[in-house]
């Protein structure tokens, strides 16, 4: 099933949000494991790995180079 047709599966917002992750994709990723959370709250591994997306985001808003 797509995610159009049952969004309530918050595995696939998790594993996308990995993904994106992985490519670089932060903002988005950190979109797709909010939405993970709002459907699955209580799973420890996804509030991790937002914390990580959003660390990674706050570094590179306050890196020197993202100031150019």
């Amino acid at each position: 099933a797509s995610l159009a047709q049952d969004p309530r599966q918050w595995e696939v917002f998790a594993s996308r949000g990995v993904l994106r992750y992985e490519a670089g994709e932060l903002e988005a990723s950190l979109s797709d494991f909010d939405r993970a959370l709002e459907l699955q709250p209580e799973q420890p591994g996804l509030k991790q790995n937002r914390a990580v997306v959003a660390a990674d985001l706050e570094r590179l808003a306050l890196s020197p180079a993202s100031a150019r």
